[in-house]
């Protein structure tokens, strides 16, 4: 009796894998495209992929794409990372990226019409130009510590 408990057991466990790998496979998509005028999101050159969640919460259906960026600090002290970001994140000044990511030392890009660069320093609450984020533009981000930053772009219109 007790051997087919546990097959009927290991039989449920290995259901509820099927199911739930199947309904990762529906809920969880690899985005191939940005949609037209969102802006890419790179790291050092790299376009990085993000992956399409759909959300129905109270009959709602939302859709969302997260996007998962690694800055790393080198060991020789190095913590400069280029990145653009997309349009639709809570991101939407240099110091909101600063704040919600306390090891970000400095957030700064090059202004071409001014043919200077122009950047926000984390210290003493913020020195500098809080500027706002922009699609297609490379900025230029300093970590102090390895940071793991998640955006979350709100698809649903």
């Amino acid at each position: 009796m007790k051997g087919l408990k546990k097959r009927r057991t290991l039989i449920l466990v290995i259901s509820a894998i099927i199911v739930m790998g199947i309904l990762s496979f529906i809920v969880f998509s690899e985005q191939d495209e940005e949609e037209e005028g969102e802006g890419n999101v790179t790291v050092d050159g790299q376009v990085i992929l993000g992956q399409n969640i759909t959300i129905i919460l109270d009959n709602e259906t939302i859709n969302v794409t997260v996007y998962l960026l690694e800055f790393t600090r080198k060991p020789d002290g190095y913590g400069k990372s280029q990145v653009s970001f997309p349009t639709k994140t809570k991101i939407k000044y240099a110091k909101d990226l600063i704040d919600l990511y306390p090891d970000i030392d400095s957030v700064s890009y090059y202004d071409e019409s001014k043919e200077t660069t122009i950047g926000f320093i984390s210290a003493f609450g913020g020195i500098g130009k809080n500027f706002k984020i922009k699609k297609n533009q490379i900025y230029e981000v300093s970590v102090k510590n390895n940071v793991n930053l998640t955006l979350i772009v709100n698809n649903t219109q």
